[in-house]
């Protein structure tokens, strides 16, 4: 029996975020857990804290930049893995072309609304929109949100009535600088708690840590470089969020979440997630003024029906299983394909 090749092309860095590294180390963990796979991933220089993610996780890892395109064909062909996956923001249409000359599978995350090069894939997963396309190799919606295996069955989120506890999560990165902005706002408001989680690739520590001085100390924790678990979520009322994946790991937990978009991707993502009534879109956090946000989470606070309603959807929502279906439906497609068998 032919032992299973995947070779996982990702990207993770300061300006992009960490939320491509995680998922796709965690499709490769269950590949090789469940499927025995033989893991190697492809990165370009770029992305040195993404590397270093991977390489603690304990894969192999090849730096190639994709300006050279060539280099990574020669990598195809020393490796010759069964399997391609493609998680990255903009793939190029003639990489996908060339790559559809080798006889693998290949596969593509999306985060985007429309790619030019989906149809050049065999499987495509996008958790972030739904999609009117009708095509069986198309996989879309929050049931393949690859979030942690710790949230699955977990228990339901009891909703207090007083709303004391708050977390703000903006992404890998936060390159928009809304951990600032925001905490400045929450500082205001008393008898409050907030819990501050800071990404791998947050590029402002010394502002923050600046910030800190003028702060209420006793109403701040900060937690750095946090791989999400319900525990961190146990005790927190409430969240605002950045429009990513990291919506689904709070809808999850039971969190309602206020959402500010750091760009354009995340507004369009926020109006996907926000018809599922797990967060309030507040829209571009960039333009967004101080009394506007002051007031939406003043309003979130008070209204205990609301969080609890908020809490029920997101745990009804997403059961923590998505990365069990995107690894079954991988294998079982490249059975399909390469004849290689489940052992």
């Amino acid at each position: 029996m032919e032992k299973i090749k995947v070779l996982i092309r990702t990207e993770g860095h300061l300006k992009l975020g960490m939320g491509n590294i995680f998922r796709s180390i965690r499709i490769a963990k269950k590949l090789q857990e469940r499927y025995n796979a033989n893991i190697k991933f492809i990165l370009e220089p770029t992305s040195l804290i993404g590397i270093k993610k991977i390489l603690d996780a304990g894969f192999k890892v090849e730096m190639v930049e994709f300006s050279k395109i060539r280099q990574y064909f020669k990598h195809i062909n020393s490796f010759r893995p069964h399997i391609v996956i493609n998680d990255v923001l903009n793939l190029e249409e003639a990489y996908m072309k060339e790559l559809k000359k080798f006889n693998l599978l290949t596969v593509n995350f999306e985060d985007k609304a429309l790619s030019t090069t989906r149809d050049y894939a065999d499987l495509v997963f996008n958790s972030l929109y739904d999609d009117k396309e009708t095509k069986t190799n198309y996989y879309h919606g929050p049931k393949y949100s690859a979030i942690s295996d710790s949230f699955k069955n977990i228990k339901k989120k009891k909703t207090n009535k007083e709303c004391k506890n708050f977390l703000l999560t903006f992404g890998g990165s936060d390159p928009s600088g809304f951990t600032i902005k925001v905490s400045k706002i929450l500082n205001k408001i008393d008898d409050v708690h907030v819990t501050v989680f800071l990404g791998p690739s947050f590029g402002s520590h010394q502002q923050l840590y600046d910030l800190l001085k003028y702060l209420d100390k006793d109403k701040f924790t900060i937690k750095y470089d946090v791989e999400y678990n319900p525990k961190d979520f146990e005790n927190i009322d409430m969240a605002i969020a950045s429009g990513g994946h990291t919506c689904y790991e709070l809808a999850a937990a039971g969190i309602p979440t206020i959402l500010l978009c750091q760009n354009d991707l995340e507004k369009e993502r926020g109006t996907f997630i926000a018809k599922y009534g797990t967060v309030i879109n507040m829209g571009d956090g960039n333009s967004l003024e101080e009394l506007k946000l002051m007031n939406a989470v003043k309003k979130l606070m008070s209204n205990y029906d609301l969080r609890k309603r908020m809490a029920e959807n997101g745990q009804n929502l997403i059961d923590g299983c998505g990365v069990d279906r995107i690894a079954e439906i991988i294998f079982n497609e490249s059975k399909n394909k390469m004849q290689i068998t489940d052992k």
